[in-house]
């Protein structure tokens, strides 16, 4: 009688496919990073960018608010809301086509171009341009939520992850931008009384 060979699939091959898929998986702390990132540049510059706005119409370079600079910088904002409501809908269903982190991408440089040109320029026209890019940008906290769902197994795990990403992302980063921005809004007004005192001085001489 011939003999019994016995045929065992070869198990290696499936280990590679399976590290793959571990290594491709979403993490939540992926999504809480970046959305912590995000949140923090901008408790950063939430008081920062009133004192630029300032400066454009003080003849002085004083940071002090007037009246122009007020409007200016509600205009600024209105647009940036406007924007974000006319194109959250469509970024969330971009996603759905093309992936969640090429949408965390596109937020996170939209939000960088707005700073830049609102920290280069001192022309209302791109100032105002500048909070039309960072509205139309302005999808990463939906994004990120997207992305925690995606990993989420049921809805335990799904109100436990969101929860996390909103508690960690969102308060943790405005509980430790907000007081980084003060400082820094300390260290800026210092040098503007100067340039204020000295102005005074100089009308008065």
């Amino acid at each position: 009688a011939a003999p019994l060979i016995a045929t065992v699939a070869p198990a290696p091959a499936a280990a590679p496919q399976a590290a793959t898929k571990r290594a491709r998986r979403p993490r939540l702390w992926a999504a809480v990073l970046v959305a912590w990132l995000y949140n923090f540049g901008i408790a950063v510059a939430a008081l920062q960018q009133p004192y630029l706005f300032n400066t454009i119409f003080n003849p002085d370079g004083s940071n002090q608010p007037t009246p122009k600079s007020a409007v200016l910088y509600g205009f600024k904002k209105a647009l940036d809301y406007l924007c974000t409501f006319m194109s959250v809908g469509a970024a969330g269903a971009l996603s759905d086509a093309v992936g969640r982190r090429p949408l965390m991408a596109y937020a996170s440089a939209g939000l960088g171009l707005g700073f830049l040109l609102v920290a280069r320029s001192r022309a209302p026209s791109v100032l105002l341009l500048a909070g039309v890019i960072d509205g139309l940008s302005s999808c990463m906290g939906n994004i990120c939520q997207a992305y925690v769902a995606d990993l989420s197994s049921d809805d335990a795990s799904r109100a436990k992850n969101l929860a996390l990403l909103q508690g960690l992302s969102l308060t943790g980063a405005f509980l430790a931008g907000m007081p980084v921005s003060a400082i820094i809004s300390s260290a800026i007004a210092k040098p503007a009384k100067a340039i204020k005192a000295d102005a005074d001085a100089a009308r008065a001489a």
